[in-house]
């Protein structure tokens, strides 16, 4: 049950089915060694066809199901020793794989055709990043090896490439030393169990003083000295040295950026909890003022009232004295009304009526009369005195009133006076502090724009300085470059020169092995043939002559290329003097360049904690003051 649904899983993925269907277009029965290994490139990424034989029907059937599906990382083709179409086939197909990885190519009997395949891939690929070539024998035909070589000088991604067992030579040891001298991303190449030599050994050696960026290599099993070992695995450790500085200095300069990020952070932070804090005290002010000048409204409408009712009052008591006026003329008048009826009455009666009539009764009638008269007058005069007393009674009452009414007013007046003067003290302290905050806001945004401006005048200073630094480091490398092409070019000239030296002398050899011919030629012939010696000795003579003219010509012109390979070697020598003086004198300047940077990133921070010092007492201060007031 197991197996069925292992089966069913393998079957039902989209790379196999494809392959399958193209299995049946070309009638032919699909491999379930080759299902299975597309089965897991597309679970794991990997698709591994290690030592089994594969035909070139098969090879194309596999092409074709990977571009329907280019989804692999891995192509593992070691030791499977394609045929040559067929390997063909893959190397056109990693054209279309464009998240492939590694490539191995492994024990495949590559030639010279195929190493022209891989070079122009390699010139074009901008994903593989590992490459194995060992054991393929790429070594035999160097022109195709030194295209090789060219087309990794412009690939920037492939970081390991191995080539042990390829029997490679001396001039590919120099092809090699060529390509580091420009190739800035190779870190491990592997060149193990070839024939580079001694001469092979030290123009890599020369060509890693240049890359700085290589980190292992491995040159086991090509007759190379201790010597040589040790100075390549010495400036190999260097370039590992340099890598981990490398890599320290950014950390740091990345932690030291984000502390001073966080820095800015915090004393914006503090900034805006200052000028929040400075807001709603100034906003808290604003509203007491406003309540303040509320309550002096209302108190102002209140003395407008009481006003307006002392105005009332004093007429009502206006109002009241011209009407008890007015009765105490009236009182008057009728008393003189009283006055003047009796004395009607008293000459109305004539002096024969008084002598006639009864002087008793008429006179009490009269008096009763008179009585009745004077007791209603009476009557009327106390009513009258009466509503007078009561309006004087009211008339006091009124006055007290008056009188309580004014002193309230008085005392309203003297409080509301106190008031005012307190709520004017009030507000020109609150006036006064105001003035104060919008001055020191005023200084505190003069001190924050100079910082800002210093700031940027600082941060544009560094921008300059950097583009000015760029541009001498842009200057020097185009001078290191081309000092680098001068070298490349005398090490290239250093290298003919050796190989006809190497050339001059092997004549020499031969030239000199004739001559021992010569001369046991000529002693058999002094054997054999005597008569005719002298004739022979001069034609040896002769040649002998001939023989040392050109053996001298010979040693004149390696002289002469010795001296030539001196005087190279001096110049390259001072080039390689030169170079280490300028990259020494740029690296003091980086130093204190960057000591300087340092120095004043630290005058930056104390000023900016001096700053929040001063501000933070500022503040305390405003506090205090705020809170004595």
């Amino acid at each position: 049950m197991k197996i069925q649904i292992i089966t069913h899983i393998i079957m039902n993925t989209d790379i196999c089915n494809i392959y399958q269907k193209l299995c049946l277009k070309n009638k032919i029965s699909p491999n379930e060694f080759i299902v299975s290994c597309l089965h897991n490139a597309s679970i794991y990424g990997e698709f591994n066809l290690k030592s089994t034989t594969v035909t070139e029907h098969s090879c194309l059937l596999i092409a074709e199901t990977f571009k329907h599906e280019p989804t692999i990382n891995i192509l593992n083709l070691s030791d499977c020793i394609l045929p040559p179409n067929g390997l063909k086939t893959f190397l056109n197909l990693v054209n279309y794989l464009t998240n492939l990885k590694i490539l191995n190519l492994k024990g495949n009997q590559i030639g010279s055709d195929l190493t022209l395949y891989i070079s122009n891939i390699l010139s074009n690929n901008t994903n593989i990043t590992e490459l194995r070539l060992d054991w393929n024998n790429i070594g035999d035909s160097v022109d195709t090896f030194s295209q090789l070589c060219h087309s990794l000088m412009s690939n920037t991604v492939l970081n390991t490439l191995i080539l042990a067992n390829n029997n490679l030579c001396q001039t590919c040891g120099f092809h090699l030393a060529k390509m580091l001298n420009i190739n800035k991303c190779l870190k491990n190449i592997d060149l193990s169990w070839n024939c580079i030599g001694e001469t092979g050994a030290e123009l890599l050696m020369k060509s890693l003083k240049n890359n700085e960026i290589l980190l292992e290599l491995n040159i086991q099993g090509n007759s190379v000295s201790i010597d040589i070992s040790t100075m390549i695995a010495k400036q190999l450790k260097q370039n590992k040295s340099n890598k981990i500085k490398q890599k320290e200095i950014q950390v740091r300069n990345s932690s030291l950026l984000e502390h001073v990020a966080s820095v800015d952070k915090n004393y914006q932070v503090q900034l805006n909890i200052l000028n929040n804090q400075y807001n709603n005290r100034v906003n808290e002010l604003q509203s007491k003022l406003q309540l303040f000048q509320l309550k002096n409204q209302e108190q102002n409408q209140e003395l407008e009232e009481l006003k307006k009712n002392s105005l009332k009052d004093k007429e009502n008591y206006i109002l009241i004295s011209n009407q008890v006026k007015k009765i105490e003329s009236e009182a008057s008048f009728n008393k003189q009304n009283l006055n003047l009826l009796i004395k009607k009455i008293s000459n109305e009666i004539p002096n024969s009526d008084m002598e006639n009539m009864n002087y008793p009764e008429d006179l009490d009638k009269i008096f009763y009369i008179v009585s009745k008269i004077k007791e209603n007058c009476i009557i009327e005069v106390l009513q009258e005195k009466k509503k007078c007393q009561q309006l004087v009674e009211n008339l006091l009452k009124l006055t007290n009133e008056l009188k309580t009414l004014k002193e309230e007013w008085q005392h309203f007046k003297s409080s509301t006076e106190l008031n005012i003067k307190d709520y004017s003290d009030e507000l020109i302290a609150i006036k006064k502090l105001l003035i104060t905050n919008m001055y020191h806001r005023k200084i505190s945004n003069k001190i924050s724009n100079e910082i800002n401006m210093n700031n940027l005048i600082r941060q544009q200073e560094e921008i300059n300085t950097y583009d000015k630094q760029t541009n001498v480091l842009l200057s020097l490398n185009t001078k290191i470059k081309t000092l680098h092409k001068e070298k490349t070019d005398l090490e290239i000239k250093l290298a003919e020169a050796e190989t006809h030296s190497v050339e001059a002398t092997e004549t020499i050899k031969v030239l000199q092995n004739n001559l021992m011919l010569a001369k046991d030629e000529l002693i058999k012939l002094n054997k054999t043939q005597l008569h005719n010696i002298a004739a022979q000795t001069t034609s040896a003579q002769l040649n002998t002559d001939a023989l040392t003219k050109e053996i001298d010509i010979l040693k004149a012109d390696l002289v002469e290329k010795d001296i030539q390979s001196k005087l190279s070697k001096i110049e390259i020598d001072k080039i390689n003097s030169n170079h280490k003086t300028e990259l020494i004198n740029l690296e003091n300047k980086f130093q204190s360049k960057y000591q300087a940077f340092k120095e004043k990133r630290k005058e930056d921070l104390t000023q900016c904690e001096k700053i929040c010092l001063m501000f933070q007492e500022y503040v305390g201060k405003l506090k205090e003051d705020t809170s004595n007031t």
